[in-house]
């Protein structure tokens, strides 16, 4: 729920005139030097940098306030960075639609919800079309393990 009610924030950054659509080529993100504030003066993140590779699983862990949350609203673009920067594909955030890049990312919360329904249906959720179902779970690394189940993609789970 956490996730879904950070993801219908209203957001004050706009696409800048000339933001270019974010077309996936790599698949990679690389932070650098990041920093945010929400408060003058009370640093929540400071010069924190890494980088995902494509297939990469990553988990952003830490204890309350650490900002985890805030971590994945900059990677979504809910807020500007302070400082530092974030690529994807080596274009720069502030250069690319808002839209398009969101529709790339994708976020698995820590207490992940399955519903009463089949593997197809649970990843179908995403709104991908039938014939990118397979496609789907074959980037997740997870087609061939779906395909060893007595049911495959019919398998109910949740």
């Amino acid at each position: 729920e956490q996730m879904f009610d950070l993801m219908a924030e209203d957001v004050d950054v706009k696409d800048a005139p000339d933001a270019a659509e974010y077309r996936l080529s790599d698949g990679r993100i690389d932070v650098r030097d990041l920093s945010f504030e929400y408060h003058a003066g009370k640093q929540v993140l400071e010069r924190v940098s890494f980088s995902v590779s494509s297939g990469e699983t990553v988990a952003i862990v830490g204890t309350s306030g650490s900002g985890k949350s805030t971590i994945v609203r900059l990677l979504f673009r809910l807020f500007e960075a302070g400082s530092g920067s974030i690529e994807y594909d080596g274009s720069e955030f502030r250069n690319l639609r808002m839209a398009s890049l969101r529709k790339q990312i994708g976020i698995v919360p820590q207490d992940a919800v399955l519903f009463n329904d089949t593997i197809r249906y649970n990843i179908r959720f995403g709104r991908l079309s039938a014939s990118d179902v397979e496609e789907a779970a074959k980037s997740a690394m997870i087609h061939d393990k779906i395909l060893s189940l007595p049911n495959g993609y019919d398998t109910v789970v949740g």
